[in-house]
């Protein structure tokens, strides 16, 4: 007996993110990223070395990322890292939108081999300093 298209559609692995945003591409080991992420995205192209072209391509690369349903991965080196929470942060508070409270984040954890997800709150009160800040 053959499976009808709704058993098929149940059998389907349902992937935890639609994308992990990986901000520097490199030798990483991304087999347990790919597990849980329908496809894996890279923010920048990793050549950049001014902060000027890194920011841009930072601000490029995250343009698309959703809160609700993209993981943002941060591998590369620090200063990219933190970079890129501050383009990120920084473009969700200028979004307006009230049903962000934040965003998730993949942390690589090496003796492992996984990953560890956490949430990155965004409070209210950075919400109403950025407001401020555009005064």
């Amino acid at each position: 007996m053959n499976p009808t298209r709704f058993e098929l559609r149940d059998r389907e692995e349902v992937k935890r993110f639609r994308r992990g945003v990986v901000l520097k591409p490199g030798s990483f080991d991304l087999s347990k990223l790919k597990e849980v992420c329908e496809r894996i995205v890279y923010a920048t192209d990793g050549y950049g070395v001014r902060t000027d072209e890194i920011k841009q391509q930072l601000e490029e690369g995250l343009k698309e990322f959703d809160p609700h349903t993209d993981v943002l991965v941060p591998l590369g080196s620090a200063s990219i890292c933190v970079m890129a929470a501050v383009v990120l942060t920084r473009s969700i508070l200028q979004s307006k939108r009230d049903d962000i409270d934040g965003f998730m984040m993949g942390v690589f954890l090496p003796p492992s081999g996984s990953y560890e997800f956490w949430h990155v709150p965004i409070h209210p009160e950075d919400r109403a300093r950025e407001l401020q800040s555009e005064l």
